[in-house]
């Protein structure tokens, strides 16, 4: 009796109704189905997340780029106007040499109003200098004093024309600057 006894103590037994255990085998279709869903929605998130990510990288990258490369357009360009500088500046001196001779000047001149024309084609101007001007060093290059009509500190001459590339100097304007004329710099001295 004792063994009849354990052997239905092993025995689960289970009043449900068949409906009930059918339930049980079997999880609800819609709570999986939601699960899924819920699952698919994060994934899709973060891939759409990432994608907004690797689009903004790449958005980033070409602006730095497009940057880098005009950059090394302007130091380019920069580079070989400030080569071709001394060039034009020949070309002024030979103009001022011969003055006298018409024929040789008008060839001169044409040739180097076709260079500065060029030149100015490529974003060069020159840095303006007027006689009496403040000295500025940001576009000026002081190469000494001279005696003159204009204030002191100011422009007295200009003996280098200055040049400016995208905002950018490519050469100061070399200038002598007025010192005064003798009488100020006499009434100077005795005001000390």
């Amino acid at each position: 009796m004792d063994e009849e006894k354990n052997s239905k103590e092993n025995i689960p037994i289970n009043n449900s109704s068949e409906e009930e255990i059918q339930e049980q085998a079997v999880p609800p279709v819609e709570n999986n189905f939601e699960k899924q869903l819920a699952a698919c929605m994060d994934e899709k998130e973060a891939y759409l997340n990432s994608w907004k990510r690797a689009k903004a990288d790449m958005l980033n990258y070409l602006k730095d780029e497009t940057e880098r490369i005009k950059n090394s357009e302007d130091n380019c360009r920069a580079s070989l106007i400030k080569d071709i500088l001394p060039i034009l500046d020949s070309l002024d001196l030979a103009a001022r040499a011969t003055q006298k001779k018409e024929e040789n000047d008008i060839g001169i001149n044409m040739i180097r109003a076709q260079l500065e024309e060029t030149l100015k084609r490529k974003g060069l101007k020159k840095v303006e200098v007027n006689e009496g001007d403040a000295f500025d060093p940001n576009f000026h290059e002081a190469i000494g004093e001279i005696e003159s009509e204009h204030p002191i500190g100011t422009i007295a001459k200009e003996f280098e024309k200055g040049y400016v590339i995208e905002g950018k100097i490519i050469r100061p304007a070399r200038v002598m600057l007025s010192g005064g004329n003798i009488n100020e710099q006499n009434e100077i001295k005795e005001e000390k």
